[in-house]
């Protein structure tokens, strides 16, 4: 039984290879790939597909192209009225889990503006 960490055993998924690293700690990181292809044509995505959301949809103070409100978007509401987004596939997200549970308690209160509208 092991009381740390002390070292990773490593396989390339293409040659098949295997090596052990040596290392007292390790972070894993998820979320580097969106993976936002069923969401085509339906929200504005970036180059790499993460989703747009405020502040980087208003554009020199105005909302999105197609935005049929006379109001902005909510904080953390796509270019499609009432769908909103967090977490890592958000475009300029930390991409840390503290964040995503941040985002998440945040858009409460504009899914409720949102919904006093419908």
């Amino acid at each position: 039984m092991y009381d740390c960490l002390e070292a990773i055993q490593i396989k390339d998924g293409l040659s098949g290879e295997e090596c052990f690293v040596q290392t007292p700690a390790i972070t894993i990181f998820v979320g580097a790939v969106a993976h936002t292809e069923f969401l085509e044509g339906v929200v504005e995505r970036d180059r790499t597909g993460f989703i747009v959301t405020t502040p980087d949809l208003i554009q020199d103070g105005k909302p999105p192209r197609n935005w049929p409100l006379k109001r902005d978007p909510y904080l953390l509401e796509t270019s499609t009225q009432g769908i909103f987004v967090v977490g890592d596939v958000r475009q300029g997200a930390v991409r840390r889990v503290a964040s995503a549970v941040g985002d998440g308690a945040v858009v409460v209160s504009s899914v409720h503006q949102y919904l006093k509208t419908v």
